[in-house]
């Protein structure tokens, strides 16, 4: 009956749901993560060819819109951290 109430109603510890939200986080953030790397070259200088240009040029100081890139891969590893940490 505790553990019932513990767990929301669920059945479930509280320590489950966590880790199960915070993999959904995860795995969304992964997501985003691919959809940067395909949309980023549609903003890159004109002279930018995917095939080409390493990946890395596309976040390279001083290219227009770097900082999207870095702001998303930072936020996809911190959630990807952050799910490793709850799950141990």
């Amino acid at each position: 009956m505790l553990r019932t109430l513990e767990g929301g109603g669920t059945g479930r510890p509280p320590a489950t749901r966590t880790v199960r939200r915070w993999a959904v986080i995860a795995l969304v953030a992964h997501v985003a993560f691919v959809l940067t790397w395909l949309v980023a070259p549609l903003w890159q200088p004109p002279g930018y060819r995917v095939l080409a240009h390493s990946i890395s040029d596309m976040y390279a100081t001083g290219v227009p819109g770097a900082w999207v890139l870095i702001v998303v891969f930072t936020l996809c590893r911190a959630a990807l951290v952050g799910f490793a940490a709850r799950s141990v």
